[in-house]
């Protein structure tokens, strides 16, 4: 991370601040995120996280009013679009779906917006999901349609993947393989910008620490060597969740 725009330089968000319609959900956050980086972002139950990884998928529509600079910057070598790939905290579907019908569904976003696609994506088998396929999505467990949508979210290639708390639900062995997932996409270049609470587990795959409190960014740690343990404890509450 650094703090000047610079050539590989991602996401800038320059004294950004999110209006809610009622109140403001953040409030003057600047922060640079740079490519190939994974960038994790902690907090408190309505720090601010899940507002400011909406605002950079730009899913945000009135009354949410944004002010200040949120870009994400092209380089020569990409498309005039960054390719982005979003995954909430929670994604309402017809729990009638199959889960083959549910997948199938990126299929046709990805044919709308001329991009290849198929029905099933090759994260479902990453995923173990394989074996979901004709299930009803009401039939699914938690920690099953997480990886289901897992599946979704990483079924392509993006340069940018943007996700809210995506070990939630995933037991010891499932979260192992989400992290050696995203540590295979960034060897492809994708930069990583995800919120969480469990954070010892991915001390070997993070570039950058961000800590928000109350709707404002109050640190971010850019040396992967430094874990800004103080913070933490003061963002959580509760020193047994940094070990």
């Amino acid at each position: 991370m650094r703090s000047s725009l610079c050539a590989d330089t991602l996401v800038s968000l320059g004294s950004f601040s999110l209006w809610g319609g009622s109140q403001w959900v953040l409030r003057n956050v600047s922060l640079s995120v740079r490519r190939g980086s994974f960038c994790v972002v902690l907090g408190g139950n309505g720090a601010g996280k899940s507002s400011l990884l909406k605002a950079m998928a730009g899913v945000l529509q009135p009354p949410w009013e944004k002010f200040g600079l949120l870009q994400i910057h092209s380089n020569a070598h990409e498309e005039a679009r960054v390719s982005l790939s979003w995954l909430p905290q929670s994604l309402g579907f017809s729990e009638d779906l199959t889960v083959r019908e549910f997948l199938a569904l990126q299929s046709v976003v990805q044919q709308l917006r001329s991009q290849p696609g198929e029905d099933v994506p090759a994260a479902a088998d990453e995923f173990g999901v394989i074996p979901l396929l004709d299930r009803r999505l009401s039939a699914l467990s938690g920690g099953q349609w997480q990886r289901v949508r897992l599946a979704r979210a990483l079924g392509r290639e993006a340069t940018l993947l943007l996700l809210d708390e995506p070990d939630t639900a995933l037991d010891a062995a499932w979260r192992k393989v989400l992290w050696a997932a995203l540590a295979q996409r960034m060897s492809r270049g994708a930069t990583v910008v995800v919120a969480l609470h469990r954070i010892t587990e991915v001390g070997d795959l993070v570039d950058c620490w961000c800590g928000m409190e109350h709707g404002r960014m109050v640190f971010v740690e850019d040396r992967r060597e430094t874990f800004p343990e103080a913070l933490v404890e003061r963002l959580f509450l509760e020193k047994g969740l940094t070990r």
